[in-house]
């Protein structure tokens, strides 16, 4: 038998496969400069901003019976808002509580007597008019 020839070992790759962006590092020198954007000065709050946007205007809570078949229900009043994030609202009250309730136009109905534990909740979140009723 003959001799096998041998192929020449193959040359070495200029850079690993483990460091795939190590090349990017010459290539940051030639980057633009970002420009510097000001920003403004915030604006000093005013009276009706701070806490949250839903409750600026004045929020009622009353206890309410009449044409409830008995029962008494807490209904909160004067929310500034409306559609999905009312209910939202009326969906976190109901599951902090521990409560049934709905929406029922722009106030929330919640069963139950909770107008104290409600009022206590509202302020916490940055209502600053909150009025309990009855």
């Amino acid at each position: 038998m003959g001799k096998r020839r041998r192929d020449p070992p193959p040359e070495p790759s200029p850079a690993p496969l483990s460091q795939p962006f190590a090349g990017l590092e010459d290539l940051a020198a030639d980057l633009p400069v970002a420009e510097e954007i000001p920003t403004p000065d915030p604006a000093p709050p005013g009276r009706d901003e701070g806490g949250d946007s839903r409750f600026r205007k004045r929020i009622v809570i009353q206890r309410e019976k009449q044409g409830r078949g008995g029962k008494t229900v807490t209904v909160v009043r004067g929310v500034d808002t409306d559609g999905p994030s009312l209910d939202a609202l009326a969906r976190e009250l109901r599951q902090t509580f521990g409560c049934g309730g709905h929406v029922a136009g722009h106030d929330i109905v919640l069963a139950g007597v909770h107008t104290d534990r409600v009022a206590s909740w509202l302020k916490a979140r940055g209502a600053r008019r909150v009025i309990i009723g009855n």
